[in-house]
């Protein structure tokens, strides 16, 4: 519940002193419980004007209305910006936040810091490298292709694996490499 007395006296809450055509006591803005906002004119010489009609009695404003009262337009959406309509928005904004998890909530799972995981990349490589090298050497061709091939399956799987999960592809990779490397190795 909310009450605005508009006049020139200081005894307003609004106090509008160089227009001379307003009363001392002019009108009133009330706000009920239910978010429903009246302009009331308290029997001025010049009378209170809503959309450019003459005020008899107390009227429900409209978003859209225009308070005139002597000969200035007054903005009294100002002094009711929380309507209900508004509190209702505000308190839908409050409980949507209280339903999001912020990260820094979240318990670590691990050490990595995000800026040191794109280095998981290499190790997958260094892996697949040494494999080659103890296997076939640096001379023959084939260790580029036997690189690729090791490192295209656990890649295919790491990117599943984070597009369905919240598993990093860093870490499904490197994981997924030394597995089937290992795998490799002993089947071999």
């Amino acid at each position: 519940m909310k009450l605005i007395k508009i006049g020139r006296t200081e005894g307003n809450d609004l106090v509008i002193k160089d227009d001379t055509t307003i009363s001392r006591n002019h009108a009133e803005i009330f706000q009920d419980d239910e978010g429903n906002i009246f302009l009331t004119d308290l029997n001025s010489s010049n009378g209170t004007f809503v959309n450019g009609n003459k005020l008899e009695d107390s009227k429900i404003l409209k978003k859209k209305d225009i308070v005139k009262i002597g000969n200035t337009v007054i903005d009294w959406k100002v002094y009711f910006s929380e309507n209900k309509a508004q509190k209702i928005k505000d308190e839908e904004i409050k409980e949507k936040a209280e339903d999001k998890i912020l990260l820094e909530d979240l318990p670590s799972v691990n050490n990595i810091s995000k800026n040191n995981s794109y280095y998981l990349f290499i190790i997958p490589v260094i892996i697949s490298i040494i494999y080659i090298n103890l296997n076939y050497g640096f001379n023959n061709i084939f260790f580029v292709f036997d690189i690729l091939s090791l490192l295209f399956i656990p890649s295919i799987i790491a990117f599943i694996i984070s597009a369905f999960s919240k598993i990093k592809f860093e870490h499904s990779l490197s994981i997924l490499s030394i597995i089937i490397i290992t795998a490799q190795h002993f089947i071999n």
